[in-house]
């Protein structure tokens, strides 16, 4: 039975899909053909999110591994899940883990753009940023990290800043390369960054090509790779992320105050600067 020995943990809208490629580039690693396989956040019903339920299932994914030396997935769901440490602890107890985590002032903003492109959220930021909103509650990471940090010994994690990764991420990721006990001279190409943000241009024309319905009703027929071509056009037609609003930025940063303290003590990050107002990166 073939089984990861790595997971890319999250969080999400921090990188994770960028490293997932870069990763997967090395010959002495193999990454499942599917990101996001949710396996440990499974629920038993069977959806887009959740599409690998069964230990057989999730083994499937890596019956394409030949002599790869490290062998994982990313799904970003895990450290937000207030059960996926356990079951990973229980499956695959020797596991390396990998995190980005992102200062939670961006990844909120960041969420908040994504929910927007989807249509999953359609009100302005003063009425959809209450502290309970989900995009604001994952941004308190100490409690969702210590899940892990109780469960694994601290040799099998590695935590990352999403700054670190924006301006050096040859360097992050020849670092977890190294983690992985892989070749960490292999330059992977960061030229491309993955699921990068962007707004909607033009709402109509987005607000037609998000219709849950219309997806819905061209999958069957249409493949995969023109439906990727209809995104890939609608995002060249986006602009780029609008900055948070001032007044949003210095709530969200005093209610994360006082969680990024105990972040810093458990990853031993230097999460200072997220303190302090800055511009919003574009995810990658």
């Amino acid at each position: 039975m073939t089984l990861p020995n790595f997971l890319i943990i999250g969080a999400g809208k921090s990188g994770t899909t960028s490293l997932y490629h870069y990763l997967g580039e090395h010959p002495e690693v193999f990454v499942s053909p599917i990101k996001e396989t949710n396996f440990f956040v499974a629920d038993g019903r069977r959806s887009e999110d959740h599409p690998v339920q069964s230990v057989a299932e999730y083994e499937a994914l890596f019956e394409g591994v030949t002599s790869e030396h490290a062998i994982g997935e990313a799904s970003p769901a895990y450290l937000d899940s207030p059960t996926a440490a356990a079951r990973i602890a229980e499956l695959l107890p020797n596991a390396r883990l990998i995190a980005i985590l992102r200062n939670p002032v961006d990844r909120a903003w960041s969420d908040y753009l994504m929910r927007i492109r989807e249509r999953d959220e359609v009100r302005a930021p003063d009425e959809a940023f209450t502290d309970d909103a989900p995009f604001v509650r994952q941004g308190f990471y100490s409690e969702r990290v210590e899940r892990f940090t109780s469960r694994f010994a601290a040799d099998q994690i590695r935590f990352f800043s999403f700054d670190d990764f924006s301006t050096d991420a040859v360097g992050v990721t020849r670092r977890c390369y190294e983690f992985l006990g892989v070749d960490p001279s292999f330059q992977p190409n960061v030229e491309v960054r993955h699921n990068a943000g962007w707004s909607p241009r033009n709402r109509a024309l987005h607000t037609v090509l998000k219709s849950r319905v219309l997806r819905r009703t061209l999958k069957p027929v249409v493949p995969q790779a023109a439906r990727n071509l209809v995104r890939g056009l609608a995002e060249r037609a986006g602009t780029e992320n609008p900055s948070i609003p001032a007044n949003l930025e210095e709530r969200l940063r005093q209610l994360y105050r006082d969680d990024l303290g105990r972040v810093s003590d458990l990853t031993g990050l230097d999460v200072s600067t997220w303190l302090e107002p800055q511009p919003v990166s574009l995810e990658a």
